[in-house]
């Protein structure tokens, strides 16, 4: 964790960095925080990818991307992401003006139906990667359905169904959408 912290810290000044991918077990929540404290400070970075193991530093680097105007690209993997977090990107989402392509593994189907309501209303994301055995439930598919029927500004979206009836809910709802080019 320290070492995390630390590079954290190097990297709010940095001007030439452009994709930060971090993995491993080493992400606490403090060295999360100190990634979100970096976002808020940093404004060369444009990618950022992380593997947590975490979910309360999630919620520290969703208030950072509401004010940061640079980052385009944001992948968040781990196993143990919770409703909080992911209704805190959510938020995320329907203030940042910038991020364009968003990929999560969510283990939460709360999650899904908050970040679906969010995309609702956005303007910027591009790219959309959902993946999660436990995700998608019936309310989940039916927030995802009924934002492709609103958003008009999605492009690629990737989903992990693992149910006939989220399908045909899908396709129907594509029927509406103009916008989807890679599904």
């Amino acid at each position: 964790p320290e070492g995390v912290v630390a590079l954290a810290k190097a990297l709010k000044q940095n001007t030439t960095l452009r994709v930060l991918k971090l993995e491993g077990d080493s992400f606490d929540s403090d060295s999360v925080k100190a990634i979100a404290e970096m976002l808020s400070k940093n404004e060369k970075l444009l990618d950022l990818s992380l593997r947590l193991h975490c979910s309360e530093g999630v919620v520290a680097l969703a208030n950072a991307l509401k004010q940061n105007y640079n980052l385009r690209v944001l992948k968040l993997e781990g196993d143990s992401f919770k409703s909080d977090s992911v209704k805190a990107i959510a938020e995320m989402l329907s203030k940042n003006t910038t991020l364009q392509d968003l990929s999560l593994r969510l283990h939460c189907s709360e999650g899904v139906v908050a970040l679906a309501n969010a995309l609702k209303q956005n303007t910027t994301l591009r790219v959309l990667k959902l993946e999660g055995r436990e995700s998608f439930d019936s309310d989940s598919v039916k927030a995802i359905t009924e934002m492709l029927s609103e958003n008009r500004t999605l492009q690629d979206l990737s989903l992990r169904l693992h149910c006939y009836e989220g399908v045909v809910a899908l396709a129907n709802a594509l029927k509406q959408n103009t916008t989807l080019r890679f599904l």
